[in-house]
């Protein structure tokens, strides 16, 4: 599962069911990240976190609770560049105001700022 991968990091609101700690325990990629790494996906959660935050456990929820496996972070994101390419040629959605506002263009974002207490990122 692509989400698992890139949620193992990129989700920074999660905590490990075995350890309590903000990082999953004995992830290999290609296993179940959900078995040990516990996040709240509900409504409120969501709300008071950052936007890039909320914009990475939504996409997380629609894929795991919503099983909505046709989007995955590899549709607008790539990983091994720092394109934006893929980004600008996908189709605007609600999940897009998140980070862009309706009046605006696509490549206008509302400001955000995203940083992990447990490892700097």
């Amino acid at each position: 599962m692509v989400t698992a991968v890139c949620a193992q990091c990129h989700v920074r609101t999660g905590k490990s069911k075995s350890t309590g700690r903000p990082y999953p325990t004995n992830f290999v990629a290609g296993d179940n990240l959900f078995r040990d790494f516990e996040i709240d996906f509900t409504d409120p959660a969501l709300k008071n976190l950052s936007t890039a935050d909320r914009h990475v456990l939504e996409n997380v929820r629609d894929v795991v609770v919503l099983g909505n496996e046709g989007t995955t972070c590899l549709n607008c994101h790539d990983v091994h560049g720092r394109s934006s390419k893929k980004h600008r040629l996908v189709p605007r959605n609600d999940s897009c105001l998140t980070c862009h506002s309706v009046e605006r263009l696509k490549k206008d974002r509302k400001p955000f700022s995203s940083h992990s207490k447990t490892c700097g990122y």
